[in-house]
C-alpha cells in the first residue's frame, strides 16, 4: 500500500509543476485580456 501512495503523491507533485510552469510561460493576458492583445491582433 505504502508504494501506492508513493506514487500518488509523485504523481500530484509533477501535475502541481507542470502547473506551474504552464501559469508562469503563459504572459498575464492569458488570464486578463487586456487591450494589449487587441492591438497587436493575436489570439489564443
Amino acid at each position: 500500500m505504502r508504494l501506492i501512495y508513493i506514487v500518488i503523491v509523485t504523481t500530484i507533485i509533477l501535475a502541481a509543476v507542470v502547473i506551474a510552469l504552464v501559469f508562469i510561460a503563459r504572459p498575464a493576458e492569458a488570464v486578463a485580456p487586456s487591450p494589449s492583445i487587441e492591438a497587436t491582433g493575436w489570439r489564443a
